[in-house]
């Protein structure tokens, strides 16, 4: 049997706090920390990485997860 992976069925809020309690309340380094918050996301759902970056895209669209710069340039 094929399981399709569903992006709609996914609780947002549950997946933002799996990753805060996996990588922390803040992730450095805007490549670096996109990719290593999309790596958790496809571990945790078993989904390709394409399907976890689209996942954490919607994310940030919808105020999951938030991208700061600080002083320095850091993101």
């Amino acid at each position: 049997m094929n399981a399709r992976f569903d992006a709609e069925s996914i609780d947002l809020e549950d997946l933002r706090e799996m990753l805060d309690e996996r990588c922390g309340p803040i992730v450095e380094g805007d490549i670096v920390g996109r990719t290593r918050l999309r790596d958790e996301v496809a571990r945790h759902l078993a989904c390709s990485v394409l399907e976890a970056e689209r996942v954490v895209d919607t994310m940030v669209g919808r105020g999951f997860l938030r991208r700061a710069a600080v002083p320095d340039g850091r993101v």
